[in-house]
């Protein structure tokens, strides 16, 4: 993929980081570097706190949604593509950085 200045800022303001002029202070770059694996078709992760099996909910950029348990490679474990509307009833927006790597190279493989 590639960006021209403009686009990158665009792209770096979705993703929460700040950028000034230019420059991009160092404590957003720490931001940029937790987050190198997410997909870039990744809008929104939303956690409900375990209120159901599907305590995560993973939106995409072009509406589709990706339903996950803690631990969806699990025989007992859930991972499905649904519609829906995002917002906070899925529950509390979280970072990428803030997921286990297993349940980061599960979404990573569903959403290719």
């Amino acid at each position: 993929m590639s960006l021209n200045k403009v686009d990158l800022k665009k792209h770096l303001r979705e993703m929460g980081i700040k950028v000034e002029g230019n420059f991009i202070r160092k404590s957003e770059l720490k931001k940029i570097i937790a987050n190198l694996d997410q997909p870039s078709n990744v809008k929104s992760i939303w956690d409900n706190g375990g209120e159901s099996l599907d305590r995560y909910t993973v939106v995409f950029k072009d509406g589709d949604m990706l339903g996950l348990s803690t631990e969806p490679e699990h025989p007992q474990g859930f991972s499905q593509f649904t519609t829906g509307t995002e917002g906070s009833h899925l529950g509390k927006k979280v970072k990428w950085d803030s997921l286990s790597e297993k349940l980061k190279k599960h979404i990573i493989q569903r959403s290719k």
